[in-house]
């Protein structure tokens, strides 16, 4: 894996992450050379967050994604900023549906949600996802912006404690838990 390291000062460091971006296509609108450098850090930083992030518009079109949403999806940035969060979220309803009309509605007024749903990716692994979104409005438009992480992981603890949980309560014996090296 590439690191970059951002020294003040250095313009071969700072050199490096303005061409990155630009060859990604990002472009720093006309303000002082310092914004234009925290605004090309702070989408650098995103870009290479380990959780993966996404920006949806209104109409469910990915407008954003970064590297790690990309890695555990298996798609390219370019692939997925042509795709809507139906294609990737298995229980997403479609942009007219009542349900996600409500959804978006209740983030709009709450500002932020939490929820557990399914991502698919390209190899048609589906996973276990908590998102945690914010509703943003910006020149005009809405979006939710999406910061996803795979708990697959922890679904699987919680099925073995309910297991365990389930062959405790039900066992018709008895049960005695001794530490290691104790006898009876």
């Amino acid at each position: 894996m590439k690191r970059f390291l951002i020294i003040e000062d250095n313009g071969q460091e700072r050199e490096d992450i303005h061409t990155l971006l630009r060859e990604r296509g990002y472009s720093v609108a006309e303000c002082g050379q310092e914004s234009g450098d925290a605004l090309l850090f702070n989408q650098f930083a995103m870009d290479r967050a380990c959780v993966q992030a996404f920006c949806v518009s209104h109409d469910q079109r990915i407008t954003y994604v970064n590297d790690a949403a990309c890695r555990a999806l298996g798609y390219t940035r370019e692939e997925m900023m042509r795709m809507s969060v139906g294609d990737i979220d298995t229980g997403f309803p479609g942009p007219e549906h009542s349900d996600f009309l409500e959804h978006w509605s209740a983030l709009k007024e709450s500002g932020f949600a939490k929820f557990e749903s399914s991502h698919r990716a390209r190899n048609g692994r589906v996973y276990p996802v908590e998102i945690q979104s914010n509703f943003l409005e910006f020149d005009g438009r809405e979006y939710c912006c999406c910061f996803v992480t795979d708990i697959s992981d922890r679904k699987l603890t919680q099925e073995k404690l309910l297991l365990q949980q389930f062959c405790i309560e039900k066992a018709e014996a008895t049960l005695f838990l001794f530490p290691p090296k104790e006898k009876f």
